[in-house]
């Protein structure tokens, strides 16, 4: 068995079919968190006729409340958590098929390793070294680890950054802010819409900050990571690099 795969098997382990059952629902629990997410607003709309006696007008949107607005981060923190699940899972269902194929695969001379048997002395080109050779060297915890610090970062960095749906929902929530009435159509069959906000500007520049600060201190650390994993003193400090994480982390954030 090739040692980067070792971490992926045991006595205990789950079989394929149960690894599969908990990674969909895995999927199923992002595409809930997603569903819930997808329509990210902070601007409450509602549209009225241009000279009616109502002037609440009808609520045709609704925008985030402060209690939506507070389980935004979590509904992230879910999804990431799912994402760094099925990674898990998808190194470990393309660990059993190299193991797989290596046995289909095995030679005479691989066979003869195996069992113990002497073999012909001969000449070999010396191996190249692979990422996955460097991945393999990590623990379960470091791993797991690694593929988390990944999910998270990527998750909320989809989120916030141009063109995801927190982003997007902040630049609608500062432009309707600035023009709370739009109109459409002519006559006396114009409809005004207005616009309020559903939540302040402050609360939500609060969990975008925050969001932001955990995107970015799980950058770094993913980075960090990779750099370790390209030098050759990764293999010495291997078990100290999460203490060097810590280290980045306290000089970037102060803490």
């Amino acid at each position: 068995m090739e040692k980067v795969n070792e971490v992926f098997f045991s006595e205990k382990g789950l079989t394929s079919t149960s690894a599969s059952h908990l990674a969909d629902l895995a999927q199923e629990t992002v595409l809930s968190n997603e569903a819930k997410l997808k329509n990210m607003s902070f601007i409450t709309t509602k549209v009225d006729i241009v000279g009616s006696l109502s002037e609440s007008g009808k609520t045709v949107s609704l925008g985030y409340n402060e209690k939506s607005l507070s389980e935004v981060k979590g509904l992230l923190e879910e999804i990431a958590e799912m994402n760094a699940f099925c990674a898990w899972m998808r190194e470990a269902i393309k660990a059993k098929e190299r193991e797989i194929q290596q046995i289909n695969r095995c030679s005479f001379d691989e066979w003869c390793q195996l069992f113990g048997y002497p073999l012909i002395e001969k000449t070999e080109l010396p191996k190249e070294i692979r990422a996955e050779d460097l991945i393999a060297e990590m623990n379960v915890k470091e791993r797991n680890r690694y593929f988390t610090l990944e999910a998270i970062a990527a998750t909320i960095g989809k989120y916030i950054h141009p063109g995801g749906k927190f982003s997007d929902a902040i630049e609608e929530l500062l432009s309707k802010t600035m023009k709370p009435y739009t109109a459409d159509g002519t006559g006396k069959d114009t409809l005004i819409y207005s616009h309020t906000a559903s939540v302040s500007q402050e609360k939500v520049e609060e969990v975008f900050f925050e969001l932001q600060k955990i995107h970015r201190q799980n950058v770094v650390y993913v980075l960090a990571f990779l750099v370790f994993m390209l030098l050759p003193v990764y293999f010495i400090f291997r078990r100290r690099i999460f203490i060097v994480y810590d280290i980045i982390k306290k000089s970037l954030y102060g803490g």
